[in-house]
């Protein structure tokens, strides 16, 4: 989905979130990405606003990887516990994860809201691995 492509713009390949909203905005999916990396890119260019050469780049060289397979999802966190601190505040700690090729550089980690009256949103947060 668009969504998972924004996700994978901003956390796998490490570009800042304005970049992964083209791809949402723009409705870009996995099928997308052959059109993109073809002509080295230039539809990020012409097509889809993206300026920085560097971007580009490494938008090319991940799609490419991704294509080859490269990659994995990585397994789930082991041995997870947490402590409740306060009211307001809460520790986690896991052991880390392991991917096949790509070691796990960060976490996400949901909050819902407890709310008796009505549904309350999620948020999303991202923590360095």
């Amino acid at each position: 989905t668009a969504e998972e492509v924004r996700d994978w713009i901003v956390y796998a390949v490490q570009l800042p979130k304005s970049v992964g909203q083209i791809f949402l905005e723009n409705g870009i999916t996995g099928y997308d990405f052959l059109e993109i990396i073809e002509n080295g890119g230039n539809v990020l260019r012409d097509e889809l606003g993206v300026e920085k050469s560097s971007f580009i780049n490494k938008i090319v060289k991940h799609i490419q990887a991704r294509m080859l397979g490269i990659g994995s999802i990585p397994e789930s966190p082991k041995n997870f516990s947490y402590k409740l601190e306060s009211c307001k505040t809460v520790s986690f700690s896991w052991s880390k994860c392991k991917a096949r090729v790509f070691p796990v550089h960060s976490y996400r980690i949901q909050r819902r809201a407890i709310n008796l009256f009505e549904h309350a949103p999620t948020s999303t947060r991202s923590h360095p691995g």
